[in-house]
């Protein structure tokens, strides 16, 4: 068995734990009470809240798609923690507590960087339904009177 020499960047991970939050509270931006989700061409993104505290707040993003049945549903619990103004990732599909370095090979086989691979993922999740937003604008909600 090898052992890991892997060192984790935790610049590199707290950097796209920045845009991450940015980009998550452009998305939350476009929600309200009553909408928690947006729908795309193909896609809908559920963002639920599970716990809002004076400093975090944890959220459940689930990813479907409308038009394609062979991909997997994308399932993530996210920790916005507003003072640092970072959000990361707690969960992914059935993978719960990502550890930030893992030996390799490992009985799992999770990459020895998998919570950064994690966190750039929802990076490229969310910065892509912002784009999918800018082409294709959610309806305006009707005026309060």
């Amino acid at each position: 068995m090898m052992k890991s020499n892997y060192q984790p960047r935790v610049a590199k991970l707290l950097s796209v734990c920045q845009f991450n939050y940015t980009y998550l509270q452009q998305l939350l931006h476009l929600l309200d009470e009553q909408r928690t989700s947006i729908e795309f061409d193909e896609i809908r993104l559920n963002l639920n809240t599970q716990d809002n505290s004076t400093y975090t707040e944890t959220f459940e993003l689930n990813m479907s798609w409308t038009k394609v049945s062979f991909l997997p549903d994308l399932s993530m619990t996210i920790r916005l923690y507003h003072d640092a103004r970072l959000a990361e990732v707690l969960t992914y599909q059935q993978v719960s507590r990502l550890l930030a370095v893992y030996k390799y090979p490992n009985d799992n086989m999770h990459q020895p960087d998998e919570k950064y691979r994690v966190n750039a993922f929802l990076q490229h999740v969310l910065k892509s339904c912002l784009e999918l937003v800018v082409k294709n604008p959610p309806p305006l909600r009707e005026p309060k009177c």
